[in-house]
This record gives structure tokens, C-alpha cells and sequence, in this order.
């Protein structure tokens, strides 16, 4: 099968809230079709209806046959069919990139192995397997079949056959019907919110009037009363393909360089998901330009004068701010990858290279700071974004990175971050966490940002901070100085002398054996081929001549 240019792959999991139980007019609503061709809750497409399983949006996992019995039993239909790359890109746009979680689909050979079938009896005419499924080797016990949300090899939304015990979310459908409720598409915001397509809490609208990047950003302001799309991460990404319909031009979005790593969209957001075109480097941008997204999906840096369509966004969601408290502070020179978010701190993050927290330390001090010193909440929302992205850009399964907390072992084993201070007043640790004092250091997961207690010797991704230069801010009441120090503490000035006294005193050391050495080889030699008894048993070492019995003497050379 010839592959298509373009893959969809788009998030779509709503909450409830603003987007939500209203009916969407015909301007709103461009894909509008005959009212109650699907009952409240359900997606549309064809001539079906398609709806996660579980009740009143409560997560439920279940193995294949029981979710099979409960979208029959519920819904009075079966376990989703999939007989076109459409349907199976549907599905991946409107559900698996929302759960973040691979989910069953309606194929099996429960049946006659390797017979495949349709929950609902259909023929198979479609199949789109990730390579080298299904292995032969695993079919006996593998009967049932997975859509992969982030697989080790191939892309997301193909197919695995795995056992059919294991628990996930899935996917309902039934066909189109007459429903006496009023029906809402839940794919698009209501008209009272200025209408346009619908992502959890933001409502987006492609704008075909080609308009300079100002202009196109004050129309979204005053129309919209929003700003050019923001783009934070791959779901909203591949949303806005969706959305833009592949169209083979470029859109302006809502940034305009800086000079410098650390680009802002126009909404406030820090950017913190990329998607550069080859030869645009960010921390090469000049300032001034303005961004588009070309129909690669890729961005590009255009004079700000330029006529391109866009896409507005407006969202309830509004960007923390980190305040700063010194002005005229910035990150240091040496190392350019540190990121400026605003506050007294610059950040580095590490997904790739996975370390002990021992050697994360090591290396962050290296850069000039520490593992990362948390202060807010605020913090750790803005952190969340890079942290998603770089966890997202490499196959990397803990989805969690290090953190400097650790349990000071000279302080009752209380829990004190890298700088030597208790924070007691702020703490974001997980449930029941830390739950065992044989876990001596802290990880930060990506998903929520809460705190787990680990093995410093686990291997992991890590977050770096810096305190910016001329910024030193005194602890506040809610602070408690340590000054017994773990030996991964010290600044890099100290580090460094360290590890030069331990170089000379370990040459010194290699110098005199070396010496003693040759000298006593010397000797040996000397004592062989002479006729002539030495004086005493071995020469005086710091001597410049040999003394013989009769008197005379030799020139040590």
C-alpha cells in the first residue's frame, strides 16, 4: 500500500466545561451533518458513532473480552471496526493520542489462529500492522489486537497482537440512529464562545484572508479575542494539520523571534515544543522575524511583512509567570543551551543520556549549577512542557527525570534539596509518597509533575538549574539552611580545585616510585658488573657519587 503524503495524528479527549452540551450552528460548525445522527457524548464518522468506554468519562480498562461485553451490553454495539486508513487515523485523532495510551481495537483470531476477525463480523479488508507484526512466534498466546500509541519502532495508531488479558481503554461503536435528545458535535466549541474546532479548553479557527503577521494577530485579538496559535506540544501539532486540511501553504503562528535560545509565543507561553525546519536554529534567529508553519508541518522564519492565512486560538488556559526579583540578571555565557523562562533561574533539560543521580549532579555542576532547585508551583507548570518534550523526542520509558532532593543522611534522613535548604512548606510529592528510606533520591514525573522517591543508582534523564548571574536571593522564613553538605554539592570552583590537588599529588607520588625504581635498578647493574665490593648494601640516593672500599669513587651518571 503506496504510503500518503500526510498522517493525522491529532488529540482530542475532551472535559467538561465551556466546550461543552451546546448546539453548534452551521458557521461554527462547517462539517455540520443532520441533527441526532448521533446520541450526545458520541463522535461521528460515516455512518457510525464511536465513543470511548467507561461511563461519564471515568478511565476504564479492561482485557478484550469483557471490553467487548461492555460496549454491547452499555451501548448496544461492539469494539471499534477498521476498514480504511480514514477511519483508522479518525480514531487515532479523536481518542488514542488523547488517552496517551495504546487501547483495543474490535480484530482477533480467538477463533482459528491467525484468522482474524471484526468484534462485530464484518470482513477484513484493512490491516496496517506495525513491522514485523504479527511475529509468528507469539501467535499462539497473542490473540487479540492493540492500537499502539507510542511504539518502539514503526508510528503511532498501528496495530500489535498481544494477550488478550491485558487491561486497557477502548473504543465502542454503533451505527447512526434517532435520538429524541438534542445533538451536539462534540468536535466543535459553541456559538457563544465564537464557535471553531475544539481542543479541551481552547476553540481554534483557520483564517483563509492572507494578512501580514501584526495584522494577523491583532485580528485574532479583536475577533477571536485571542492570539496566533500556540503550539506546546505534538498532539495540539498534529491537531492543527487536522484542522488546516493539509493545505500546501504557510500559516503564520504566533511567534516572533528574539534574539536568542528561548522564544515566547504571543500568547505568554514559553516555547518549549519545536518543530524547526532544517537550517532554522533558534539560537541563531535574528531578531524581529516572524514564524509560519509550512504544510510540512515544519517551522520557518519570515520577514514579518509577508502575506500568509493563520489560525487563531482562543483559550481559558492563561501561562504562569515566574517573577523576578533582580533585574539585569541572565544565564550564563559558557553553556548557551541554558533556558531563560523569566525567573531568578535558568534551566537545562537532559532526556537522552540517562545517569545516576550521582553522575546528573556531576554533570549539571559541570554546566555550572546543580540538579534542579524547585521553588513553586508555578515552576514546576511552566517546567512541564519542556520536561513532556524532551521525554516525547526519545523512546524513553521512565517518562520521569531527576531532580536535586535527595535524603541528607546526617539530618534524620529529612529530604534537603542540592543548595543545603529545607523547604518544608513546599512539597509536591506523589501518593504515598516517599514510601521506603532505601530510596535516597527524587525523581519528577513528567505527567503531573509529583515527586518519587528512587535508587540514586537508577538511571535517568535530568533537570538542571542555575541561579542567573548578580542574582542571589537571601532564604526566605519558609527555608532552613543545611551546611552539612553531601559531597555532591559543592560548587563547580571547589569541584575543580579538588580534582587538581588529587592530579599533582598523584603525579608527585607517581615521580618518587619512579624514581626509587631506577635508582634501585641502577644499583643492581652497577653491583653485577663491578669486581669491587660496594661500600654498604645500596648507595646514598641523593648522592652525586659512589664511594668504593680502596678509597676512590665514580660519578653517578
Amino acid at each position: 500500500m503506496a504510503k500518503r503524503r500526510h498522517i493525522l495524528f491529532i488529540i482530542f479527549y475532551f472535559q467538561n466545561g465551556f466546550c461543552s452540551g451546546e448546539e453548534v450552528s452551521d458557521k461554527s460548525n462547517p462539517h455540520a451533518e443532520t441533527a441526532s445522527s448521533c446520541s450526545k457524548g458520541w463522535f461521528e464518522f460515516g455512518n457510525m458513532c464511536y465513543k470511548l468506554g467507561g461511563k461519564n468519562n471515568k478511565v476504564r480498562r479492561l482485557p478484550w473480552d469483557q471490553a467487548s461485553e461492555r460496549c454491547r451490553e452499555e451501548y448496544k454495539g461492539t469494539l471499534a471496526t477498521v476498514h480504511s486508513q480514514e477511519i483508522n487515523d479518525f480514531l487515532v485523532a479523536f481518542f488514542l493520542v488523547g488517552i496517551q495510551e495504546n487501547l483495543w481495537i474490535g480484530l482477533h483470531d480467538r477463533i482459528n489462529e491467525s484468522v482474524y476477525t471484526w468484534d462485530d463480523g464484518s470482513p477484513v479488508n484493512y490491516l496496517n500492522w506495525e513491522p514485523l507484526q504479527p511475529r509468528a512466534e507469539d501467535t499462539e498466546r497473542e490473540d487479540c489486537v492493540e492500537m499502539v500509541h507510542h511504539p518502539s519502532q514503526g508510528i503511532t495508531g498501528q496495530w500489535n497482537d498481544l494477550d488478550c488479558g491485558v487491561k486497557y481503554q477502548f473504543v465502542c461503536q454503533k451505527e447512526k440512529g434517532k435520538y429524541n435528545e438534542d445533538y451536539s458535535d462534540p468536535r466543535f466549541c459553541p456559538t457563544e464562545v465564537g464557535g471553531g474546532y475544539r481542543k479541551t479548553t481552547s476553540c481554534f479557527h483557520v483564517v483563509e484572508e492572507q494578512k501580514t503577521w501584526s495584522d494577523a494577530e491583532d485580528h485574532c485579538i479583536k475577533t477571536y479575542k485571542g492570539h496566533l496559535v500556540t503550539i506546546t506540544s505534538f498532539p495540539t501539532d498534529i491537531f492543527v494539520n487536522y484542522i488546516i486540511e493539509n493545505k500546501e501553504t504557510n500559516m503564520w503562528i504566533g511567534i516572533r523571534t528574539k534574539i536568542g535560545l528561548q522564544q515566547q509565543w504571543s500568547s505568554g507561553w514559553y516555547v518549549s515544543y519545536e518543530q524547526w525546519a532544517l537550517g532554522e536554529k533558534p539560537e541563531e534567529l535574528e531578531g524581529g522575524l516572524c514564524v509560519a508553519r509550512n504544510y510540512e508541518g515544519k517551522w520557518t522564519s519570515h520577514v514579518c511583512t509577508k502575506l500568509f492565512s493563520f489560525v487563531c486560538e482562543y483559550s481559558t488556559d492563561k501561562p504562569p509567570v515566574l517573577k523576578r526579583t533582580t533585574d539585569g540578571t541572565s544565564c550564563p555565557d559558557v553553556q548557551p543551551s541554558w533556558r531563560d523562562l523569566g525567573g531568578d533561574f535558568c534551566y537545562y533539560f537532559e532526556a537522552k543520556y540517562l545517569l545516576s543521580w550521582y553522575e546528573a549532579n556531576f554533570f549539571c555542576m559541570r554546566r555550572g549549577g546543580t540538579l534542579l532547585i524547585l521553588n513553586t508551583q508555578e515552576e514546576a507548570q511552566i517546567l512541564q512542557n519542556f520536561v513532556k518534550f524532551k521525554i516525547s523526542s526519545v523512546y524513553y520509558q521512565h517518562h520521569a527525570l531527576f531532580i536535586g532532593l535527595y535524603r541528607h543522611m546526617q539530618h534524620d534522613e529529612e529530604f534537603v534539596w542540592v543548595d543545603g535548604q529545607l523547604r518544608r512548606n513546599f512539597t509536591l510529592w506523589a501518593k504515598d509518597e516517599p514510601n521506603t528510606e532505601k530510596e535516597q533520591c527524587v525523581e519528577m514525573r513528567s505527567v503531573d509533575m509529583l515527586w518519587n522517591d528512587i535508587d540514586c543508582k537508577g538511571a535517568r534523564g535530568y533537570i538542571c538549574s542555575v541561579q542567573k548571574a548578580s542574582s542571589r536571593q537571601a532564604p526566605d522564613g519558609n527555608t532552613t539552611t543545611i551546611h552539612h553538605y553531601s559531597p555532591t554539592c559543592y560548587t563547580t570552583t571547589v569541584l575543580v580545585a579538588v580534582v587538581v590537588c588529587v592530579l599533582f599529588f598523584s603525579g608527585l607520588i607517581g615521580v618518587i616510585v619512579f624514581y626509587f625504581c631506577f635508582s634501585s635498578a641502577r644499583y643492581e647493574r652497577m653491583k653485577k658488573n663491578s669486581n669491587t665490593k660496594l661500600q654498604g648494601n645500596k648507595p646514598q640516593y641523593r648522592s652525586e657519587i659512589v664511594v668504593y672500599d680502596d678509597g676512590t669513587y665514580a660519578d653517578m651518571i
